[in-house]
């Protein structure tokens, strides 16, 4: 968490840097449409589906002290991720201006098409580096290593801020794109150290008869689809506001920014902590022991996302003001980022229990059950993406995702109850209705600092509403007896290393 907390405020810096320098324009509308296909690509090929899929075949071989035979795997994963990643990027380069006329943002001026194809080129670069950093970072966690790779994102956002203030202000949005390529080679260099302490071994092996290789193979088909069709609803949407006022695909990457960052904070560095030990529980049939620790993780969080979603909701505008409102980025685009901010954040829980459901079943080495579910929520996204972004635009969007999330991981979760793991939800019910008495009150505190600090700007509103806000919320939860910063600290001490 505290990894990714460091990345995610970083992040902020780098948005509002960007926000200052570009604005909401075409140039940045650009920029950000880059990296739809670089990101559908990575995701394809490496991204989740290696982390949720590698770790419980390496880690089988770990647990069996065959190091040998792990490395050796971990090498062949590494040398087919390059190769794969290597010939699709520059096919994607080659055919970059008929892609985004025809796929990525065909609503774009001539003049912005022209530059998209150029900051994709460059953006593909990072793409190699991303492929081999992904392979690292699960080699990490499979070694219960969280550290370095959570701070890897933090280096990226180093690079990206250094070209935004030394390259950007000679070579304009162009510096902002080589600026990525750098982030991408800082977000591998970071975990070298972590590599050295596990007196890692490289070998020079393709062999694409070897089992294990084979099996992560088969249960990576699965999870790239699910992947994949999450891209695809992201680079469906993005063509879709690329036909809307200027500035909507900026406010759709700055909105589902600021909804991210709770939920990497909290639900993301909970389920990523939780997984390698779901993976060793049921590898061993320790039942009762995996219902446990979904039920801790499910628990703690709810404790933090749930009042992280009504502080976005009731202090998101001027969040973004502080954040954001300098130079060229506008009142109209504060509205605009915000507007898609809220409706982002109507999905936030589903987005986090989703992080702690699906990896449920890949520790359970099933790919499948998830498959079915995200293509059925895929199919109601687009079509909800095409009734409400008529009517609401951008935000329309943005609501469409946050419907056919949240459907998605309550489905995935009763699903994964059903049939892999049982737990006691007495301890959830009761923690929802306590949960909500103290987020009544959270409500209450804020609006109660929005009357009394009104027109003394939002920097006052957005700290005095955070501070009261968390405090009662903290104060109600004690109240009431919840454990749930307790389990948090257990799981955090028994699971976090360096």
């Amino acid at each position: 968490m505290g990894g990714f907390l460091a990345s995610k405020m970083i992040g902020i810096v780098r948005q509002s840097i960007i926000a200052g320098t570009f604005g909401a324009s075409e140039q940045l509308d650009a920029y950000y449409a880059a990296f739809k296909l670089p990101d559908l690509l990575l995701t394809l090929v490496a991204g989740g589906a290696i982390a949720t899929t590698f770790i419980p075949v390496f880690a089988e071989h770990l647990a069996r002290s065959d190091r040998e035979r792990a490395w050796r795997l971990a090498s062949a994963v590494l040398n087919a991720l390059l190769l794969l990643m290597g010939g699709l990027a520059l096919l994607a380069a080659l055919l970059a201006p008929w892609l985004v006329e025809w796929l990525i943002a065909p609503g774009l001026s001539p003049a912005g098409q022209g530059l998209t194809a150029d900051l994709l080129r460059i953006v593909l670069l990072s793409s190699m580096l991303f492929a081999a950093s992904s392979l690292v970072m699960s080699v990490l966690q499979a070694h219960e290593r969280f550290l370095l790779p959570a701070l890897a994102d933090f280096c990226y956002d180093v690079g990206i801020i250094g070209g935004a203030l030394f390259l950007a202000p000679r070579r304009g949005i162009y510096g902002l794109a080589w600026g990525v390529v750098a982030g991408a080679g800082l977000h591998i260099l970071i975990q070298v150290p972590g590599l050295v302490r596990l007196r890692a071994r490289y070998v020079p092996t393709l062999d694409v008869r070897d089992e294990s290789l084979l099996q992560i193979g088969r249960l990576t088909g699965p999870r790239i689809l699910i992947l994949g069709m999450f891209q695809l609803v992201f680079l469906f949407t993005t063509n879709l506001a690329s036909r809307y006022v200027e500035g909507s695909i900026t406010a759709i990457n700055m909105g589902w920014t600021m909804m991210q960052m709770p939920e990497v904070i909290f639900a993301m560095a909970i389920a990523t902590a939780a997984f390698p030990r779901m993976s060793r529980l049921v590898a061993r049939g320790q039942a009762t022991e995996l219902g446990e620790t979904v039920l801790a993780a499910l628990r703690a969080t709810l404790f933090l996302v749930l009042p992280s979603a009504l502080a976005l909701l009731m202090l998101g505008r001027s969040y973004i003001t502080v954040l954001f409102g300098r130079g060229a980025f506008s009142e109209q685009a504060a509205d605009m980022v915000y507007g898609v901010t809220a409706a982002f954040t109507v999905g936030l829980v589903g987005h986090s229990v989703l992080e702690l459901a699906a990896r449920i079943f890949y520790a359970h080495k099933n790919t499948v059950i998830p498959f079915w579910v995200a293509l059925g929520a895929t199919v109601l996204n687009v079509t909800l993406c095409l009734l409400l972004g008529t009517s609401l635009g951008s935000a329309g969007l943005a609501l469409a995702n946050s419907i056919a999330v949240t459907l998605q991981s309550g489905i995935l979760l009763w699903l994964a109850w059903r049939l892999r793991v049982r737990f006691d939800w007495r301890p959830v019910w009761r923690q929802c209705w306590r949960t909500g008495l103290a987020l009544a009150g959270m409500a209450g505190s804020i609006w109660l600092v929005a009357r009394l600090v009104r027109g003394r700007g939002d920097l006052w509103l957005a700290a005095l509403g955070s501070a009261a806000g968390s405090g009662v919320y903290l104060g109600l939860m004690a109240l009431l007896h919840q454990s749930e910063a307790r389990q948090l600290a257990r799981l955090a001490r028994e699971q976090v290393g360096i």
